[in-house]
């Protein structure tokens, strides 16, 4: 048992992705357990604090739309590959997961509310995000969910209500429409930031560098800016699509391969096509093998020549075609012989 948890945490912390935390299925509350549809196995809650994660990713030199997502499913991969060989899971996060990653958060004892609407305990402030959700027949031993307080309950200079130029602090709510038609304006201060998160003191020692600010909020603001482009053009903005990885994700409910499921359907669909063409090539071929042995048969004498004429000349318009028009021409020939 040590033992994997030292392969957990070795390989997932060298990553960056420096907080796990580990749930038994049967032990998770009844509201997220029927949302798993799962009866057994474990989840695994796989988070980041700091920068680290950003500077691995930086790193890794990747160029994708979503480089965060697309390394953190590389680097599980690869943890199961090498450490868990053999073992089934599959990854719910990235993606769109059945239950809310702050209810898992809660449990973990990661998540405490904040003002500003970003999950914050005392040791990492605010810095700090789910990156994945993995469902997994491993055998870890369970994590004890990490008793804090909220911080916010014993900070008295509210530094996070002073510093949000939209105000949507100021109330005893967040207001997000306030937050959100701020960061529309043109001249807002916000749009690759949040002023408020920024002037936490709690885990400011952990605070993500500007370029890592600009990143996260860059993603939140096109979302934004989308989503009132389609509100202003009368066409709602569509769901996004949740990221699948076929190759590597199992199917606990029925216990099958989605990768193999999805390899004998594209057979399936494809060996027909595959069937057809050779037939048709066949007859084609066929046709042209009468063609050649008859043209053969009319030079060395064995037929008529006028047969041999005619069937060369209509060869491509069909056996039956040919034949009757073969029939035909041998008659007239006798005819005018006489």
């Amino acid at each position: 048992m040590r033992r994997l948890v030292a392969q957990r945490d070795s390989l997932l912390n060298q990553s960056g992705l420096n907080r796990q935390a580990i749930f038994d299925v049967a032990d998770l509350p009844a509201e997220i357990s029927n949302q798993l549809k799962a009866e057994s196995g474990q989840l695994i809650l796989i988070g980041h604090g700091g920068r680290l994660l950003w500077e691995r990713v930086q790193a890794a030199g990747l160029s994708s739309s979503d480089p965060i997502d697309d390394f953190t499913i590389d680097t599980i991969q690869h943890w199961f590959a090498n450490f868990l060989p053999g073992k089934r899971y599959q990854i719910l996060y990235p993606g769109d997961p059945p239950i809310g990653l702050q209810a898992l958060g809660k449990l973990a004892g990661w998540h405490q509310p904040s003002p500003f609407m970003v999950g914050i305990d005392n040791e990492w402030g605010s810095w700090f995000a789910y990156r994945a959700v993995v469902l997994a027949d491993t055998n870890f031993q369970p994590t004890l969910a990490v008793d804090r307080v909220r911080p916010c309950n014993c900070c008295p200079s509210k530094d996070c209500v002073i510093n949000c130029p939209a105000g949507a602090l100021d109330d005893a709510e967040f207001s997000l429409n306030k937050c959100l038609a701020y960061r529309k304006l043109p001249d807002a201060k916000c749009h690759f930031t949040c002023l408020a998160r920024v002037s936490c003191p709690v885990g400011s020692e952990h605070r993500y560098s500007a370029e890592q600010l600009h990143h996260t909020y860059s993603i939140s603001l096109r979302y934004i800016r989308q989503n009132l482009a389609m509100v202003k053009s009368g066409h709602p903005r569509q769901p996004r699509q949740a990221k699948t990885t076929p190759h590597i994700t199992m199917d606990f409910k029925r216990g099958r391969n989605s990768a193999g499921r999805y390899l004998t359907w594209r057979l399936l669909t494809i060996l027909p096509t595959w069937f057809l063409t050779i037939m048709f090539m066949s007859v084609a071929m066929a046709r042209r093998a009468v063609a050649v042995i008859i043209g053969i048969a009319t030079r060395l004498s064995v037929i008529p020549r006028t047969i041999g004429f005619n069937i060369n000349r209509c060869r491509t318009n069909g056996i039956t075609r040919t034949v009757r028009r073969v029939s035909r021409n041998h008659c007239t020939g006798a005819q005018a012989a006489k």
